[in-house]
């Protein structure tokens, strides 16, 4: 009869997490869940699941009110149409509630 082996940090599990129209995989590997975006791992995936999210929502609304503030490189000739979208991104992503 075959023993299973006892280390089980070789296992990997994978699923996603997202955020309004943004999604990221995350690992569980060695008692800790990593994500792309967040630095680290975490003990428990509510923990991960905050960080990510918060890291998330501050780059978003970061290059949003980049766009829209028409400042930077080739970003001054842009058209309203354009600075508008980045101001309705910016809203959507500043009332996002992260739990």
């Amino acid at each position: 009869m075959e023993q299973q082996n006892p280390v089980q940090s070789l296992a990997r599990e994978t699923t996603e997490l997202s955020l309004n129209d943004v999604s990221v995989p995350y690992e569980f590997r060695d008692g800790m869940y990593y994500a792309e975006g967040v630095e680290g791992g975490y003990m428990s995936l509510t923990t991960l699941r905050r960080a990510w999210a918060l890291a998330t929502r501050a780059k978003k609304i970061a290059e949003a009110r980049h766009k829209a503030s028409g400042v930077g490189k080739g970003c001054s000739n842009a058209p309203e149409h354009i600075k508008e979208k980045a101001r309705k991104e910016y809203r959507k992503w500043q009332a996002t509630k992260v739990e």
